[in-house]
């Protein structure tokens, strides 16, 4: 079964690193490099699973978790 992930890393590197392995395994990656980003994505996109870098600049994604939690159709 082919999920859609967000993946979200403010390194590019690391984005394309993981974004092969995920691609490798069948599945849709987006991407962000940044919280705000994320937010907006997983509003627009719905993905299924999102693999959140912790440590960014600005909105980090503990808050950028919080803040998908927070809408409703996206708790899950």
């Amino acid at each position: 079964m082919q999920m859609k992930i967000l993946l979200v890393d403010d390194l590019q590197d690391t984005r394309e690193i993981i974004r092969g392995m995920v691609e490798t395994l069948g599945h849709q990656v987006i991407e962000a490099e940044s919280g705000n980003h994320a937010v907006h994505l997983a509003v627009s996109h719905k993905p299924d699973c999102i693999l959140m870098d912790l440590n960014m600049p600005g909105v980090n994604g503990l808050l950028a978790t919080a803040a998908v939690r927070a809408i409703s159709p996206l708790r899950r």
